[in-house]
């Protein structure tokens, strides 16, 4: 690192060599089973999976700058997860059928971290989640309906403070899906889903990354699940040389993933301290236009063109507090037009040759503090 005051004058410099030993262990059990009947359609599935991921980090930082803080710490975890699934499916007559069954994930994350004082934390998440199909199929009309309702439980025990925290909910998840046919090339469909999406490992992880002596990520071990309304209205059609699928879709995320950077309150060589971490703020309106055309010119050159346009529309305020007791106000009140554009084209002469060649172009991408 190159040191500068606030007239570029250079007060300096820093060598920050980190070393790491790193060791990771991974052991994972699979027992599927499956029964078929006489009957056509019904069947019985299920399944279990059990792995254990034992990580060790072994590191150690040292400054060339007596002004920076050298390190050692250590971090062991042993993350388990086990998933049960089974899934039975009968048809009702020839043109419907059900399916029902239960699903469950239980999983434990513990934090281990270590550099003269200890810091212990077990995150545990266990959802238990029963499901029901439905689907039926006419001359020229399919649609399917389904509900998936989740128990889950949530606790955080911070051994080394003695405190923590739990959370029991239940949510639902519907869905559908609707098709209608326009003739023997052309169809329309419209889908409706919600979905909840899990912070991984290192979203939750609480143990400060420190990228320098000032910049660091640190995750969020509160963080919760995203939840997404999802909403596509599509129209496709099949030509013998050429197929085009429009389709416009809204989505909405609730309790939106948001990476919040702000001063910590310390300096460091007249550098301020940043930190940035995870955060659930807010709502997020996801509309847009997909478009997707591919053009067989021959059998053997084909171009394939799509075109996203998608408004980006977020809502949230984030207030809060840092070390030094500093206020903290971050305004994500904010949307804007964004999207991708791309062009490939592929050669293809069998037992030959096969080449792809892909032009993209994407629109800048604002948000209220990036673009």
């Amino acid at each position: 690192s190159q040191l500068y005051d606030n007239n570029l004058q250079n007060l300096g410099m820093n060598n920050r060599a980190l070393g790491s030993d790193f060791k990771d262990e991974i052991v994972e059990f699979q027992l599927n089973f499956e029964q078929s009947f006489a009957k056509e359609g019904q069947s019985l599935s299920a399944y279990v999976t059990r792995s254990e991921d034992t990580e060790s980090y072994i590191n150690i930082i040292q400054n060339t700058n007596g002004d920076f803080t050298d390190e050692q710490y250590t971090e062991n975890n042993k993350i388990k997860n086990t998933i049960f699934d089974i899934k039975y499916s009968q048809p009702l007559k020839e043109s419907s059928s059900f399916a029902v069954g239960y699903n469950a994930e239980l999983g434990e994350i513990p934090f281990r971290y270590e550099n003269g004082n200890a810091l212990e934390i077990d995150y545990e998440r266990d959802v238990h989640a029963l499901f029901l199909d439905y689907e039926k199929e006419f001359d020229k009309f399919y649609f399917s309906v389904g509900m998936r309702t989740e128990f889950s439980s949530t606790s955080l025990d911070y051994s080394s403070l003695n405190s923590g925290y739990s959370e029991n909910r239940t949510d639902w998840f519907p869905s559908s899906y609707v098709e209608y046919s326009l003739g023997e090339r052309s169809s329309v469909n419209l889908s409706y889903g919600r979905k909840l999406i899990e912070p991984g490992y290192y979203q939750l992880n609480p143990i400060e990354q420190r990228y320098s002596e000032s910049s660091i990520y640190k995750g969020n071990e509160n963080l919760k699940p995203v939840f997404v309304d999802m909403t596509n209205l599509a129209f496709s059609f099949y030509g013998n040389r050429f197929t085009l699928t429009p389709s416009v879709f809204f989505n909405k995320y609730h309790d939106y993933w948001q990476e919040i950077t702000f001063t910590t309150g310390e300096v460091i060589n007249a550098i301020p301290r940043m930190i940035t971490t995870p955060v659930n703020l807010g709502t997020v309106n996801y509309i847009g236009v997909n478009i997707t055309a591919v053009n067989r010119i021959s059998n053997a050159v084909s171009l394939t063109t799509n075109v996203l346009l998608f408004q980006f529309d977020q809502r949230g305020i984030y207030q809060s507090m840092n070390r030094s007791l500093q206020p903290i106000v971050r305004d994500y009140n904010h949307n804007s037009l964004s999207g991708t554009l791309s062009l490939m084209a592929q050669i293809k002469l069998p037992k030959l040759v096969n080449i792809q060649s892909t032009v993209k172009h994407e629109l800048a991408s604002e948000g209220a503090y990036s673009k």
